[in-house]
């Protein structure tokens, strides 16, 4: 970003901070209308350095105006092509968003501000070799395996508050993902990502990333739908809330294992189940429409594989 830019921002901070000097907040919109326009230079830089450098600024503004008072109340709306999601408990926020790299990778950035009466910022960095923490439990800030996130769904393991994140990593030009990722918070306070509490059919993981074909749609949602438990010689339907998400199968069965060949089955959903502060994989669940109660096509009685916690 050019010198004149960074300057009329901070020229632009002591204006709103001196006029807001005995009031309980800053007035956010002038500083909002400045980082609007920074985030449109991301997209708008013909290669990547100048991306990068665009956003890193944009990044560092950001985390100058939600230091300001009253910063986790204000919606930030007219900000485009930035995730912005905020806890049931008001525990957080969290800010995601991403650039498109010319050999069709990405790069994340992200910010978390915590809530309460001492909030905290910590910027997130995305790594650069997920390959190698993808089971990795704890992550940091400083080594956050990225992505744009658009769901948080609250639970407990044990006493302990946690929160699932549902989100979107577009690997490069022949696959995308979705992941199920777990943040909680340190007893100093610092946000820590990855948990060991899914249950798969490969072992306990600290987090569930589905990878498929890049031309392919994929549901990951949080949902209140139909298990089909068998019960004796029949079956029973159980209702309850769960994360569902498409049952994939590989295009041809050569390409068994190469997950950028995988697509959705078309009339089998796959689920993840919360059960004694862990969440259980099920295979075949019973898919409805929540907004009608219709169901959008009959499924297949699998068997559902549900993994006990240990």
């Amino acid at each position: 970003m050019k010198k004149g830019i960074v300057l009329a921002l901070n020229a632009l901070f002591v204006v709103v901070l001196h006029n807001d000097l005995f009031s309980q907040q800053a007035d956010f919109r002038p500083l909002e209308d400045s980082l609007y326009r920074m985030s449109e230079r991301i997209w708008q830089q013909k290669d990547d350095v100048a991306m990068k450098a665009c956003s890193e600024d944009f990044s560092a503004a950001f985390q100058q105006v939600l230091a300001l008072p009253g910063s986790f109340e204000y919606p930030f709306d007219s900000i485009k092509g930035i995730g912005k999601l905020t806890a049931d408990d008001k525990s957080f926020r969290i800010f995601t968003w991403n650039i498109h790299e010319s050999d069709g990778r990405f790069s994340y950035y992200g910010i978390v501000l915590t809530g309460g009466d001492n909030p905290r910022i910590f910027k997130l960095s995305d790594s650069k070799n997920k390959a190698a923490i993808i089971n990795t439990p704890d992550l940091t800030p400083t080594d956050w395996y990225g992505a744009l996130y658009y769901k948080i769904i609250p639970c407990k393991t044990g006493k302990q508050k946690i929160y699932l994140l549902l989100g979107w990593d577009g690997i490069d030009n022949n696959s995308n993902s979705k992941l199920i990722e777990v943040l909680s918070f340190s007893p100093d306070g610092s946000p820590v990502f990855g948990m060991p509490v899914f249950h798969t059919a490969k072992g306990v993981v600290p987090r569930v990333v589905i990878e498929y074909a890049e031309d392919a749609s994929l549901v990951l949602r949080y949902d209140y739908q139909t298990l089909l438990v068998p019960k004796g010689k029949g079956v029973k339907r159980k209702q309850i809330w769960m994360i569902v998400t498409d049952h994939l199968v590989p295009l041809d069965p050569r390409f068994e294992g190469q997950y950028e060949y995988y697509v959705p089955v078309g009339n089998t959903y796959d689920a993840f189940i919360f059960r004694k502060g862990k969440w259980l994989f099920a295979e075949g669940v019973e898919a409805n429409n929540p907004s009608t109660g219709k169901k959008q096509e009959e499924r297949k009685l699998l068997n559902y594989n549900l993994l006990p916690p240990k």
